[in-house]
């Protein structure tokens, strides 16, 4: 009963199927890839694992598709590969999962689905994260965010999002900080919605280099944020019902050095309506 060991290890492994098994009741960790290739998780049912209830660390074209995720005390999916220094992707799939519940014992930064390294203090499994696509996921009822992200060249599209940051603020359904090198990320054709506490795509902290077009954001706080950071492009959204601003954007890390860049920029003058505010600029759609 009170045994922490992973229920599964997956270490210096090629092309290993785990389908349509289920992993509860767990005071660990549910199931580690460790550096192996063409790995498939698919059919599985995680619920009431205390940990993390997938990792996957180093390692190529692993694929976690067509699970569920419920009950889980921290992160349900954690997940690394690739090589930032020369942007050699490691091309794992996330694909049409189903996570609720989640961050049940870690209420904060213990998201769906967390991609590459994102210090919090909590957590020791993060790492490179170059080329992971994550797609067509569900993700409600949650404390905090659904999504974090960090590394190079990710692509994150066609994830629905609602209720979640149910007891936590300053949050956004997909979450990032402090990182001028992670450029290259993609976040698309996303649905977020009915969230009253949440932002939806939040840059935070001088986070750059993100492209964000074509969601579709209601019922949140603001539907994106650019704190600072550089070479975000945001455009082709639709934000409605937004209680604080469809886009905001301020000019925290270098001041009025980052404010003219981000205003200047060729994306950010198509929108008629966002203009230099002292500190903070915001546009309501």
């Amino acid at each position: 009963v009170s045994d922490t060991t992973p229920l599964i290890n997956i270490i210096n492994s090629n092309h290993i199927k785990i389908e349509n098994i289920s992993f509860k009741n767990h005071l660990g960790d549910g199931v580690i890839i460790k550096n192996a290739t063409e790995c498939l998780i698919a059919g599985c049912n995680f619920k009431n694992i205390l940990g993390d209830a997938l990792i996957i660390q180093g390692g190529k074209q692993n694929r976690i598709q067509s699970n569920n995720f419920e009950y889980i005390g921290r992160t349900c999916i954690e997940v690394s590969g690739g090589d930032r220094k020369n942007l050699i992707a490691c091309k794992h799939l996330i694909e049409n999962n189903y996570f609720t519940r989640f961050g049940e014992i870690q209420r904060s930064y213990a998201p769906a689905v967390k991609l590459g390294t994102f210090t919090t203090g909590i957590g020791t499994k993060e790492g490179n994260a170059v080329g992971i696509t994550v797609r067509h996921n569900m993700v409600h009822n949650a404390p905090h965010a659904a999504f974090i992200y960090g590394g190079n060249n990710n692509i994150l599209e066609y994830n629905e999002v609602f209720d979640i940051a149910r007891v936590t603020g300053d949050v956004g359904a997909f979450y990032s900080r402090w990182d001028w090198t992670s450029r290259g990320n993609v976040l698309r054709h996303n649905f977020i919605h009915h969230s009253p506490r949440a932002n939806a795509l939040y840059a935070d902290d001088g986070h750059a280099g993100d492209s964000i077009y074509k969601n579709i954001v209601h019922q949140v706080v603001s539907g994106t944020i650019i704190g600072g950071g550089h070479c975000n492009y945001i455009h082709d959204n639709l934000y409605f019902d937004c209680s604080a601003a469809g886009i905001s954007i301020d000019a925290r890390g270098k001041n009025e050095i980052i404010m003219h860049k981000i205003l200047n920029s060729p994306i950010c003058s198509m929108f008629s309506g966002l203009t230099k505010a002292t500190g903070t600029t915001s546009t309501q759609a």
